[in-house]
């Protein structure tokens, strides 16, 4: 059963839409909250966990792209620093691997290469620092569907508000 949850409508973007490897996935999402207030969510989590989850700006304050989570060709792997950070926050990286990880393998890295539960992660991310957020997949008609297949090729893009996070998502987790 759908439930509207705010007749917001917003597109994250996964991958290289433009330039690149070409490679990504494309979500059309209805939204409980403004995507301004997820773009500042979505900063304010950078900040708080010194770890983000696009390219471009730096938005976590330590001006070191290494904080920067699969933004890099082929890069799908987060670090055990990394896992740690965001374990911290409440955030098992383990739930978006779509990979069985043995306990030992954790001390080196874990692998984020799932498109579905790397949106999945992008929306975790964002509650950190607005728990009320609530992500639904939206629903249409054939007709209505064509208008939302061309969105832009920002990370977070306003569909029923012209506001995004421009950069991009999940880079490297395609081949």
């Amino acid at each position: 059963m759908h439930v509207t949850v705010g007749g917001i409508r917003i597109s994250i973007t996964i991958g290289s839409r433009y330039g690149g490897h070409g490679k990504y996935d494309t979500y059309v999402m209805e939204t409980n909250h403004s995507v301004k207030e997820m773009i500042d969510a979505y900063k304010a989590t950078c900040k708080l966990i010194g770890i983000q989850i696009s390219d471009g700006e730096d938005y976590t304050g330590t001006n070191d792209y290494k904080n920067h989570l699969c933004s890099d060709y082929q890069k799908c792997t987060a670090t055990k620093d990394q896992y740690d950070q965001f374990l911290k926050h409440g955030i098992d990286l383990q739930d978006y691997s779509g990979n069985t990880i043995e306990e030992d393998d954790i001390e080196e890295y874990v692998w984020l290469n799932e498109p579905e539960l790397f949106r999945n992660l992008i929306i975790d991310f964002i509650k950190v620092s607005l728990p009320t957020l609530i992500c639904e997949e939206a629903y249409f008609k054939n007709s209505e569907l064509r208008k939302y297949n061309n969105v832009g090729s920002c990370a977070i893009t306003g569909l029923t508000d012209s506001r995004e996070l421009s950069g991009g998502f999940g880079y490297g987790i395609y081949e």
